[in-house]
């Protein structure tokens, strides 16, 4: 079975570089993103891939959350985060690809920056799928692909064997909105922007509802 390991490897320099990095880019645009991707959220949330917890102070105060990450050192920083919600916030630890959540419980699943690096991102929607009400929103912002044919989307292919090397598992050129449709999602809301270095700038806002 395929399994995630830890962003960390159990030491808290990493998160510490990985609050700093983040740090940069939100200086730079990604902060307005991370606000309108839960800022107006309601209901039972489940956030898989939280890390340190960036997005858990945006959350308005009609939103209980569970917010989880794989990485337990990752977590440790989160629960300052946790504290300065206006939501009601639970944090765990647990593998994407293997949820401890219901089935049909949860109103609006998020991911931020997160289907890039989980090994198996196929069984990672599967579990998107199951904890989904009917009805119920998948929410994603994520560094992707370029599109088809152009230079940047060739260099992200020859650049993906180093770059998950010394990211820590990062993918610089998935096709995570498509991977998305092809799991039976209708993307509702698709922005695109561009955001950081080169091979992995091209990034995307989606709400997808199952068909």
């Amino acid at each position: 079975m395929t399994t995630s390991s830890t962003f960390t490897r159990g030491m808290p320099l990493h998160a510490r570089v990985y609050d700093l990095v983040c740090g940069h880019m939100e200086n730079i645009g990604l902060l307005q993103w991370r606000k309108a991707l839960v800022g107006d959220l309601t209901g039972t949330i489940v956030e898989i891939g939280c890390g340190t917890g960036k997005n858990l102070p945006l959350y308005g105060p009609e939103a209980t959350v569970f917010a989880s990450d794989f990485d337990p050192v990752m977590l440790q920083r989160a629960v300052i985060r946790a504290e300065e919600s206006l939501a009601e916030v639970h944090l765990f630890v647990a593998d994407a690809m293997r949820l401890p959540v219901p089935d049909d419980s949860v109103d609006t699943l998020v991911v931020g920056l997160m289907f890039c690096s989980v090994p198996n991102p196929d069984l990672a929607i599967a579990e998107v799928k199951r904890v989904l009400r009917p009805g119920g929103a998948l929410r994603f912002v994520e560094h992707v692909r370029d599109a088809e044919g152009t230079l940047r989307a060739r260099v992200q292919d020859v650049v993906n064997p180093a770059w998950k090397l010394v990211s820590g598992g990062c993918n610089a050129n998935r096709r995570t909105a498509e991977r998305i449709e092809g799991h039976g999602f209708n993307i509702e809301n698709l922005y695109r922007f561009q955001l950081g270095h080169t091979h992995i700038a091209p990034h995307v806002m989606v709400e997808a509802r199952l068909d």
